[in-house]
């Protein structure tokens, strides 16, 4: 049986998919740390983004993975039971949403020059 290699163009659609995924859970946790109303579910959270960044590649809809991704995450915050309380709450959330993404995105970025990826 022989194994076939990763196209660079596969590898790098689930890596990105991947740094979402971590991205939207690290946001999660963060966000239900501080007890803020609203929490996400994670795991489908997180489910979801990665679901949707792979489809988006196999369909070849590579400009649609933000909103996409977005969607997603709007979409599983207001399955939570929990109401939003004031527009602070939600600008916490994209911000706390935003600072997990940069340090996701950093800490793959380090880990694949790091092992040569």
């Amino acid at each position: 049986m022989r194994i076939l290699p990763i196209r660079p163009r596969h590898f790098e659609a689930i890596t990105y998919s991947a740094k979402a995924a971590v991205s939207a859970v690290a946001s999660a946790l963060v966000y239900k740390f501080f007890d803020l109303p609203g929490a996400p579910w994670v795991a489908a959270m997180a489910a979801g983004v990665m679901f949707t960044g792979l489809v988006c590649y196999l369909l070849k809809l590579d400009d649609l993975l933000r909103p996409a991704f977005v969607a997603v995450v709007l979409v599983t915050l207001i399955g939570g039971t929990d109401k939003w309380h004031s527009s602070l709450n939600l600008a916490a959330a994209v911000v706390i949403g935003c600072l997990c993404a940069l340090a996701a995105g950093f800490l793959f970025d380090k880990l694949s020059n790091r092992f040569k990826l």
